[in-house]
């Protein structure tokens, strides 16, 4: 299922021989089945006729497979490796495999331009960086003890230019490209926080017509026993005495954030998995393995992310595209993408069925009944928001879902599965167009905006 028919027919004949080997692999007497049809055993979707060219290349190769050491190889694959194959021991610590896996550049994934990549730009001017982005970089700064009374916020940070960012801490040894940390350096600037400076008291004013008062003998201007704490100077009746301050002139004056103040140049180690990658937008398959690379330009730094899968053996993209641009045949792919194995066709024998326990036929089981399909969710439109309209999940198969996510971008948290024909109602565009808000009167939550139809 995972190559179409459209796809060269060298390419489906690797194919073939990979998922023949991995079928043939996982037989298993223990069990009713030895593989199933979801994604745990690479999909399979039933015979098409349709599907002709899959057909001459599975009859092509009838009885094709790989063997290692006499033995029937892990015909690992995946969708896109995102140009460097991985180790299946990286990927699964706790199994054994066959010795036919390195880890090894591929040039033919990394050109085929339907290997999936995402990118994202960090300017060097530091202008128009993601909010997220920006979050993240106030977060680490705040942990710095020569920073931490700075207010740092949306409105009192600015990163004023990016002068260096490289990618740390590789996963796995050289040459893994699946790193574990960013190192960027940049400068910026904060506003804080200042009380503007209360002006002196002013003077008492000088009539023209009189003198200015003299200072007042201390003894006259003592106040009268039984006076109560009054005198003529507290009623504002002596000469030349100072008016009483209103209680508004004595108020604090309102504290007010300063202009922006230049901070130096700092450098921050920010974890790649799964903050950067998810403040970028930049995660593909949920694995937290994507290979990262970073490409300078005079005006910005691009980070790429690219591997759809586990990267582990025949890259699908990659098999494509040596056999469309290059007219390689399936065995240099093969051998290409495992080195070390053979081809050999196996013996054609007579199909052996497993006996049935007799016990079965004593009393008829159940009839079979399809699994019920989860029930759609309603929505309501009677108090739609401004903006908002009505759309509905279409652009799927009929047995797949699609993924409700809590943040709009693959490495969300999916908080459900959306099944075809479920209605949403979108709430607003994402600052990455792709995605929507959306909501449901049982929960909300974002999507990709390509697997809607709008109703109205």
């Amino acid at each position: 299922y995972e190559m179409s028919d459209d796809f060269p027919l060298e390419a489906l004949k690797a194919q073939a021989v990979c998922a023949r080997t991995y079928a043939l692999s996982r037989r298993n007497s223990t069990q009713a089945w030895d593989v199933t049809d979801t994604t745990n055993d690479q999909v399979y979707r039933g015979a098409s006729p349709d599907h002709g060219r899959c057909e001459e290349a599975i009859r092509s190769t009838a009885g094709v497979v790989g063997i290692v050491n006499g033995k029937l190889a892990n015909c690992y694959y995946s969708a896109s490796n995102g140009g460097l194959t991985e180790l299946p021991q990286n990927v699964w610590p706790d199994r054994s495999f066959s010795k036919c896996f390195a880890v090894t550049e591929d040039p033919y994934d990394l050109e085929n331009p339907a290997s999936t990549v995402r990118r994202a730009e960090l300017r060097r001017d530091g202008a128009r960086l993601p909010s997220g982005f920006l979050r993240l970089l106030r977060e680490e700064i705040a942990k710095r003890k020569e920073w931490k009374n700075i207010p740092l916020t949306e409105e009192t940070f600015r990163v004023d230019g990016i002068s260096g960012l490289r990618l740390t801490a590789p996963r796995y040894q050289n040459p893994d490209r699946s790193p574990t940390r960013m190192e960027i350096t940049f400068r910026f600037s904060a506003r804080r926080w200042e009380t503007p400076e209360t002006s002196e008291e002013p003077t008492a004013a000088v009539t023209p017509e009189e003198p200015a008062a003299t200072e007042t003998p201390e003894e006259t201007a003592a106040t009268p026993e039984g006076a109560e704490g009054t005198s003529a100077v507290a009623e504002g009746t002596a000469p030349g005495a100072v008016p009483a301050v209103s209680e508004e002139a004595a108020a604090t004056p309102e504290p007010a954030l300063s202009d922006f103040q230049p901070m130096g140049d700092v450098t921050l180690s920010l974890p790649v998995f799964p903050d950067v990658e998810k403040v970028l937008g930049l995660g593909i398959n949920g694995l937290d393995n994507e290979v990262w690379t970073v490409e300078e330009t005079g005006s910005a730094y691009v980070i790429l992310a690219r591997r759809f899968g586990h990267g582990v053996g025949l890259s699908q993209r990659g098999a494509q595209w040596m056999a469309f641009r290059y007219g390689m045949d399936y065995q240099e792919i093969l051998a290409f993408y495992y080195p070390g194995m053979e081809l050999r066709k196996a013996p054609a024998g007579p199909q052996t069925l497993p006996t049935a326990d007799p016990r079965l036929g004593v009393s008829p089981g159940p009839a079979a009944t399809p699994t019920p399909r989860p029930t759609l969710m309603p929505v309501s439109t009677d108090q739609m928001p401004e903006g908002a309209w009505l759309a509905s999940v279409e652009k799927i198969d009929e047995d797949s879902s699609l993924n409700l996510r809590a943040e709009p971008n693959p490495s969300g948290e999916i908080l459900r599965r959306l099944y075809k024909h479920q209605r949403l109602l979108v709430l607003e565009a994402c600052e990455d167009p792709a995605w929507v808000h959306v909501r449901t009167d049982a929960m909300e939550g974002y999507v990709m905006v390509s697997f809607l139809e709008r109703v109205w």
